[in-house]
């Protein structure tokens, strides 16, 4: 059965701009192009693990082959642009890889964590408990979604490569880290809307 894919939320990045997560769809592919086209050499190297567009140019390709190896990929988007896309391959019936990207410009705003809240909830929901996710010790930004995200992680290592095997099942920590990103969220927005009307 394929997996059902969620509606699409409005949520707010820290900074308080509204952004929609939504599931990755056919008409997006001119977006997600762009969005690996655009990323530096480093995003590309702490992503794919080499830098240039060949690696990013091939998994966007099988992103949209319909192959069914990806089990659901998330999108988000600001101002109608795709800024950061998440997805999740089955790996056994219970565990899926992960992967993440997110356009340069807007990196530390919150978007890498509200694309794995959204994957690990609707995946829970499908039946993944399990996430794993390789990358590389250097690539601090990610490392530190997985470790602020609340939930319950396991890490090994190797010279050039960090694991991490996650739950996607939400416990007290995981909503705690939640409810803590959406009040600052929501106080940056209502700040954002309350400061023109100061003025």
């Amino acid at each position: 059965m394929p997996p059902t894919a969620p509606p699409p939320t409005v949520v707010f990045l820290r900074d308080g701009r509204a952004a929609e997560v939504r599931a990755l769809a056919q008409s997006d592919r001119t977006e997600v192009d762009a969005l690996h086209a655009n990323v530096g050499d480093d995003s590309s190297r702490l992503r794919f693990f080499s830098v240039g567009r060949a690696a990013g140019q091939r998994y966007v390709d099988h992103l949209f082959s319909q192959s069914g190896d990806t089990f659901l990929a998330l999108v988000v988007t600001l101002n109608g642009h795709v800024v950061g896309v998440a997805a999740a391959e089955r790996l056994t019936a219970g565990s899926a890889e992960v992967a993440f990207l997110v356009a340069d410009p807007e990196r530390g705003h919150g978007i890498g964590t509200l694309l794995l809240e959204h994957l690990a909830s609707s995946c829970h929901e499908q039946g993944i408990r399990q996430f794993m996710a390789d990358m590389p010790p250097e690539n601090h930004r990610m490392v530190q979604v997985f470790n602020d995200a609340g939930y319950a992680i396991t890490r090994a290592s190797e010279p050039g490569l960090l694991t991490f095997e996650l739950s996607t099942e939400s416990g007290e920590q995981s909503r705690r880290a939640t409810g803590m990103r959406a009040s600052v969220a929501t106080l940056a927005a209502s700040r954002s809307v309350a400061e023109p009307l100061a003025r």
